[in-house]
């Protein structure tokens, strides 16, 4: 996204170490250091520290989770969206975080509420979605656009927006391919 639109800020949070270090590679390769910041944290609902599991033995792996079913772990600091942006905005969000999404919504609803930026997220379950669904309706959006309806793509990630971008959103997805989900 940085390197598509030169006015952008991006931050990325990461709490893996080892995804940490390719993660700086690959925006150093790409000449963009001035325009992504990292953050070595987990966000959530809550301030302090948590562990973080591995379901398997490979520390670079994308896939860890604060579900302790794994027996590899390591500590991570973690914050909420609503400490760490108390006064900047925020326009746009993608969240991929294996089923936790709505922990870092609970953590932001003043962020959400205050700047209502568009939001690309995953649901892994109904009950993710459903929980999300609860969170963000109450923070102003819409019913979620699935992005790949209809399609062999990936059905599990959702378009959260308020009422403000809705067309916005809907230009760039295209009126036919659009599929809003309710609940």
């Amino acid at each position: 996204a940085a390197r598509v639109n030169n006015r952008l800020i991006v931050k990325s949070f990461e709490p893996n170490p080892e995804i940490i270090q390719n993660l700086q590679k690959n925006i150093e390769a790409n000449n963009l250091k001035e325009r992504i910041e990292i953050f070595p944290i987990a966000l959530g609902q809550n301030i302090g520290a948590s562990r973080l599991y591995l379901p398997h033995n490979d520390l670079a792996s994308s896939s860890a989770t604060l579900n302790p079913s794994a027996s590899k772990f390591f500590e991570v600091k973690t914050s909420t969206l609503d400490d760490l942006f108390a006064i900047e905005s925020v326009d746009l969000m993608k969240i991929d975080v294996e089923g936790f999404e709505s922990e870092i919504f609970a953590g932001g609803r003043k962020v959400l509420e205050r700047c209502k930026p568009i939001i690309l997220a995953e649901a892994l379950t109904q009950n993710e979605l459903n929980r999300q669904q609860s969170i963000l309706s109450e923070c102003g959006y819409l019913n979620p656009i699935s992005v790949a309806p209809g399609s062999e793509g990936d059905h599990r990630n959702f378009i959260w927006c308020s009422k403000k971008d809705e067309q916005k959103v809907k230009s760039i997805i295209g009126e036919s391919k659009r599929e809003f989900v309710n609940h």
